[in-house]
Parts: structure tokens; sequence; C-alpha cells
């Protein structure tokens, strides 16, 4: 297991920040607000998974990469940037989890019963492993679907995320934060907040960012999931953060290789949480974005594509 003392985790953050400065790739040709066309037009499709209709949506062409959704979110909730970068070199599958947005069945109150549920998806898409993408409390699910189910991972993606708390290193989102991320209606402004920096280029990027969901989706960036959905996430989540099932723990189970990406400024899960996955987790990578919070996935989407392609060999 790496062993990392305080005055090691501040050099290998400022480590991260370097490699971060320098990544750059390139990406299919894009309208002008930089959605290729297979991501403006793409059809929503339905699934029958354990007897209910689960909504997905499917992009690009490759390997599988299974994208895993944030608390509250839906298939409308991935900026059409990312989803364009990702889709150049994979074939990219969002999905509204079970009980979430247009999925029938009920949410369950587990992350275990949430990876579980994961698998059954797959085998309604025939899918036998895959690379997963999970991001924020999707992150978490990912960590569970790889120590549970290790023969479907192929390699993982840890976006915006947490560890349980077995560790006194570990932090959480101040209370603030989770008030507004629980309302039952987000604004705009509550989502540049909740995801973004509040630097110019934090601003900047927020905006940017809603421009493109407007374009695509009907309701922006605003909130697209009931309020009914909280409870049972949170309750999950939080026997997670709980460490029930000694999840913590089981973190240097996972054989797959991860990439392990943050913005150093998320206000979620701080960037000291990704230190702490590094150190855990045997085979993994770490990349820390510079002025950007829990939505870094978006504001650095091509530059965050290019490391995930180049992590999954695609590059």
């Amino acid at each position: 297991m790496k062993t990392i003392d305080y005055c090691k985790r501040t050099v290998l953050l400022g480590f991260a920040l370097m490699l971060c400065v320098t990544v750059s790739g390139c990406i299919a040709p894009k309208n002008r607000l930089g959605m290729t066309d297979n991501v403006m037009h793409s059809k929503t499709e339905v699934v029958e998974v354990n007897g209910e209709k689960i909504s997905y949506r499917s992009f690009g062409t490759g390997a599988p990469l299974l994208l895993l959704q944030r608390f509250r979110g839906s298939l409308n909730d991935w900026d059409p940037e990312l989803l364009t970068a990702l889709s150049v070199s994979n074939r990219v599958i969002t999905f509204d989890s079970i009980g979430v947005a247009d999925s029938e069945g009920q949410i369950p109150e587990t992350l275990e019963g949430a990876a579980d549920f994961v698998v059954a998806f797959m085998d309604a898409l025939k899918i036998q492993r895959a690379n997963v993408l999970g991001w924020s409390l999707g992150g978490m699910t990912a960590q569970v679907l790889a120590i549970k189910h290790p023969d479907r991972v192929e390699k993982l993606i840890l976006a915006g995320t947490t560890p349980p708390a077995g560790s006194d290193e570990v932090q959480f989102a101040p209370d603030e934060w989770t008030s507004i991320a629980t309302k039952p209606e987000n604004s705009a402004a509550d989502m540049a907040y909740l995801f973004y920096t509040t630097t110019d280029s934090g601003l900047r990027a927020a905006l940017e960012s809603q421009q493109r969901f407007e374009r695509l989706y009907e309701r922006g960036v605003r909130t697209k999931t009931s309020a009914s959905i909280i409870m049972p996430q949170a309750i999950a989540a939080r026997g997670f953060i709980d460490n029930r099932g000694n999840w913590y723990q089981r973190l240097t189970h996972i054989e797959r290789p991860v990439l392990i990406a943050n913005g150093d400024s998320d206000l979620a899960f701080p960037v000291i949480n990704s230190i702490v996955l590094h150190r855990e987790i045997p085979d993994s990578k770490l990349v820390i974005y510079p002025d950007a919070g829990h939505a870094f996935l978006f504001q650095y989407a091509s530059r965050f594509s290019v490391d995930v392609n180049n992590f999954l060999g695609n590059e």
C-alpha cells in the first residue's frame, strides 16, 4: 500500500497540478457550442432490466465506457462537450439509474444495491466488461462495483468523489453546500455555486457550460429530477460514507487500473479525499485540475477527456 505523510501529500498535490496544466488534445469536428451531431441528435432508448424500463443513450464507437451519474443527476445532466470529447474514442453510455428521472423502479438504499443494478443493466445491454467513469455519488458506486464485481470492470475513473470515512483525513462538504444541493429545485445560480469556483475563470466556465446545457436540454442546468429521489440516494450515500460494509478497508482490494481526478477547489469532496483514494488504491493515478470545483470535468472537458483516453489506451 502507498503511504503519504502530510508533506508528501502537499508535494503530490503540487506535482499533480503541474501535470494538468500541460495536457491538450484533439477531438472530432464540433458545432459552435462544442457538440458533435451524434450528441446533439442522440435518441433516448429503453431497455428492460429486471422487469423495469430503464432509459439510456449511447454515443460513439469503441470499447464501452459506462458513465455513473452524480447525486440527483439524470441523463440530461452530462455536459454535452464532455460527451462529445469522450465519444470520439469510446462507446459512451449514459443512463437514468433505477427509479431516477424517466427510469422505472425503486432506488436502492445502499450503494451495493446500486452497483448490483449497474451489473444488471450491463447484462441487459449484453456488455460483459466495461470501462467505468463514476462522478461524485456515481464514483462511490463505482468503487463498490469494482470491489464486488471486479470481473465486470476493465478500468475505472473516479471523478470528484470520495472514499468512505475510514480515515480522519477524509473531509466532506460544508453545511451550506449540502443545504443548497438538497433544495427541491436548483437554479442556475445554485449550480454555479455547487460546481464551480468563484474566480473569473470559474464563473466563465459555469456560464459557458450553462449555455451548452440550454442549447441541448429543455431545462438547461436546472434540476431535472424529482425531490423524491433525495432521501433514498442520501441514505445510500450515508451508508457508504459511514463505512458500513468496510468499503474503506476494501479499497486495497481494487485490482483494476484506476484514474482519480478532481478539481483543486471542490467544495463537495475536497482534494484530500482524492489523495486518500490514490493512497489506498494500489494501481491508481491522480490528476488534479487547477482553479476548478466539483464540475472540473465540464470545465476541462477536452483536457479531462484526453487524460481519460490516455489512461484507457485510446491515444
